[in-house]
């Protein structure tokens, strides 16, 4: 699971503004491929504007991508329209297999949210729909090189786990 947070600072709050949870099989985002690991996107924002922002990543030979226009409130991801009328949340599965890969469900998720380090783990929290959507009962795979130096996962679900 890879989680995309946007949001924009209000006073002492962060404000919610997109929320995407990409789903695929346990360990997905550890796959090595020609593709390689990298991402990008950008961000504009102008006078009397709420912004756009743009954003893909790369995970092996798998590549998720999004882009949200503020102002005119919607989000386009898997090239579907998606309106951000009363939401903020995407949930993509599939992500990794490109004839199954669907956004399954979108919902709104109270947006304020208290100025902390992890505003990932802040929104799953608000959600048990959320919670239930990680399945954190399914453990992670082990790594797909054992050759590389194994860096330590920690995810959403352990830190669910630890407080």
């Amino acid at each position: 699971m890879v989680a995309t947070f946007c949001g924009h600072r209000v006073g002492s709050e962060e404000i919610l503004d997109l929320f995407i949870l990409w789903r695929g099989q346990p360990g997905w985002f550890q796959r090595r491929g020609s593709g390689g690991v990298g991402g990008g996107g950008s961000r504009r924002f102008g006078a009397g504007t709420k912004g756009r922002v743009s954003q893909h990543a790369t995970y092996g030979d798998v590549t998720i991508s999004f882009d949200a226009d503020f102002d005119a409130n919607t989000v386009t991801i898997l090239n579907v329209l998606v309106p951000l009328d009363k939401v903020n949340t995407v949930l993509v599965d599939g992500i990794a297999e490109p004839d199954v890969r669907s956004i399954s469900r979108t919902l709104w998720i109270e947006p304020r949210l208290p100025l902390t380090a992890d505003m990932n783990l802040m929104v799953v929290r608000r959600s048990r729909e959320l919670r239930d959507y990680l399945q954190c009962d399914i453990p992670m795979p082990s790594p797909m090189n054992p050759s590389l130096p194994n860096v330590p996962v920690i995810t959403v679900c352990e830190k669910l786990k630890s407080k």
